[in-house]
């Protein structure tokens, strides 16, 4: 198996703004980037929750990408869900090729799973020695992981009741919800959690403020995991909270159908809905959809032609147009086959594999020096990204990883 330990930050090499080629080349030639595995982080970096570089150097903003971990296959990876913009207490995870997990954080909390020493907590490190996991989610100083044999897996932060377990008690070490043995997905919201079973069913549990748990209520938590509706046809949904402070969540089923519910502000949900939405409701009527992300101001959405949709205030996804409650179209950018957001930003990565960039200066990564305001697509560009390339992100904080 690779190392782990191979953590290395990666400083501005030139000053356009841009990665080139070259650039790319001289990062693989020093270990920095392996041309074909690697997890590439940039955004918010107070407490080195990106990619640590040790005590002896001040922490500061990646505004462009830099390694975190190289020469790692690729494995299942994810950002930790935020109750702030920092994300300095989210925990990001990853499940490796051999069925291990491992975790890091901006802070040495308990919702790593594991026990370590002074800013060891920055560097990804393995939870414990189980090699079954299959599923795993970050949330705000809490996370949640699904084992091959059906079990479900909570541990951190217990306030809110995020963990489910029917207590406020924090836990150092992944603790098994219940007995059930049908669990097949789990997804972190920021201080509330999903999970589906093989049955179809999706159940919810933790701080129902702004509706984030799809129940009804808007005040209070859910203790335990509970069955959100009737319905039984959530086996295979992606389940997207969103990447920002607000309580919405979007679930796309795996007829392409695409569901949402919780807090409507700014009008992000992406249809004609009031201001919270208590329990799922459908988002119109295609069944293309593919991935959807919603953002602090803007939700962008990417359909399975390529097409990327968008609603709420575009410029904070850095996309031409007028601020819009229904999910829109837009030209700006060509076929794309991922897309996430940071905050008030966007990144798409197209289907020509050239990372694309836009928003507010201040959230994204390459920022050119003369851009000075909500700035429209192309910012900047990373070409040529691997054809194997995946964005994951929460709050302010974005990985590449491929």
């Amino acid at each position: 198996m690779a190392s782990h330990s191979a953590i290395d930050r990666v400083h501005a090499l030139n000053t356009s703004g841009v990665f080139t080629v070259d650039d790319i080349t001289y990062m693989s030639s020093k270990n920095l980037v392996n041309p074909v595995t690697g997890i590439l982080g940039f955004g918010v970096n107070t407490n080195y929750q990106i990619t640590p570089n040790g005590p002896e150097n001040a922490p500061d903003p990646l505004n462009k990408p830099a390694m975190v971990v190289a020469s790692v296959p690729k494995p299942q990876l994810a950002c930790g869900a935020s109750s702030t913009v920092s994300a300095s207490t989210s925990i990001n995870i990853m499940i490796q090729t051999d069925g291990t997990l491992w975790t890091w954080s901006g802070t040495n909390n308990a919702g790593i799973g594991r026990t370590v020493t002074t800013y060891a907590f920055n560097v990804p490190g393995q939870v414990n020695t189980d090699t079954n996991w299959v599923k795993a989610s970050g949330g705000d100083s809490w996370a949640a992981a699904v084992k091959s044999d059906g079990t479900l897996w909570t541990w951190g932060l217990g306030t809110t009741y995020r963990t489910g377990q029917n207590s406020t008690a924090g836990l150092t070490v992944p603790t098994k919800i219940g007995t059930d043995t049908n669990w097949t997905d789990v997804c972190c919201g920021a201080t509330w959690g999903y999970a589906v079973k093989s049955d179809g069913s999706i159940w919810s549990w933790g701080n129902n403020s702004g509706a984030a748990t799809g129940q009804g209520a808007t005040t209070g938590q859910t203790m335990v995991p509970t069955r959100i509706g009737s319905a039984s046809d959530w086996s295979g949904c992606k389940i997207s909270p969103a990447n920002s402070t607000s309580p919405l969540t979007h679930v796309i089923k795996s007829n392409g159908e695409l569901w949402a519910w919780g807090s409507n502000g700014n009008q992000l949900i992406g249809s004609a809905q009031g201001v919270t939405v208590t329990a799922p409701v459908r988002i119109g009527t295609d069944t293309d959809w593919s991935k959807v992300v919603a953002g602090l101001f803007c939700t962008i959405a990417l359909k399975t032609n390529g097409d990327i949709y968008y609603a709420g205030l575009p410029g904070y996804a850095g996309l031409p147009g007028t601020t819009t409650q229904v999910f829109t179209k837009t030209t700006a950018l060509p076929a794309c086959r991922d897309i996430t957001t940071v905050n008030r930003s966007a990144l798409f990565i197209g289907t020509n594999n050239i990372l694309y960039g836009g928003g507010e200066p201040s959230a994204l990564c390459n920022t050119p020096p003369s851009v000075t305001s909500t700035t429209q697509i192309p910012v900047y560009a990373i070409s040529p990204v691997p054809s194997t390339a995946s964005l994951t992100a929460a709050s302010g904080v974005a990985l590449i990883y491929y």
